[in-house]
């Protein structure tokens, strides 16, 4: 009834029950009605249900000055740009010719955890590194290493591993050259 005699806020809570009862489209008519009518916070619930929830989330926040609408929109934007960002890379790394075999691996480490603007693809990210390395950055090979050695995108092996860590320190890259004489260490007090 709140929601019916113009309470706005009782709309978008009603919408929250209905979501929790998994009355999806029910919800997202209360939240749209609020949004409608001119409360922030329910063009930022029903932005949940969008497929592009830009213009909502605009709304809620440039129109309607719903703090939380401008933090989801400002995260939004940021994601897109990270987005734009680890595809340019790859562009990059896709043409060594271009000279800037470093680009892998900077894409690489976005695919392998959870929580970045990309699934994560371990599989992928081990892709890009060996077009880093064999472009010849030795950080893409030192990396490309340790996914050998921890099984991360590709099956564990110690031999790859050493190997990949034995060129990159010959091209004096201290980080490989570290973990060689760790490897080496381990292998002699036998760990």
């Amino acid at each position: 009834l709140a929601c019916e005699a113009g309470e706005l806020r009782s709309c978008v809570w009603l919408g929250d029950a209905y979501e929790e009862l998994e009355e999806i489209e029910r919800a997202k008519a209360q939240y749209q009605r609020a949004c409608d009518e001119g409360l922030g916070e329910g063009c930022r619930s029903r932005s949940a249900y969008a497929e592009d929830e830009t213009d909502l989330l605009r709304r809620g926040c440039e129109e309607l000055r719903d703090g939380r609408a401008c933090i989801w929109q400002a995260h939004n934007q940021a994601e897109a740009a990270l987005s734009e960002g680890i595809l340019r890379l790859e562009g990059y790394c896709a043409q060594p010719n271009l000279g800037r075999p470093y680009a892998c691996d900077l894409a690489a480490g976005y695919y392998l955890n959870e929580g970045n603007s990309v699934p994560m693809d371990q599989a992928h990210a081990v892709a890009l590194n060996r077009i880093g390395c064999s472009a010849g950055d030795n950080l893409s090979c030192t990396h490309l290493a340790y996914r050998y050695q921890d099984g991360r995108g590709v099956e564990e092996d110690e031999q790859q591993t050493r190997r990949l860590l034995e060129l990159s320190c010959t091209h004096n890259q201290a980080e490989a050259c570290r973990e060689l004489a760790e490897l080496r260490f381990d292998a002699e007090e036998g760990h």
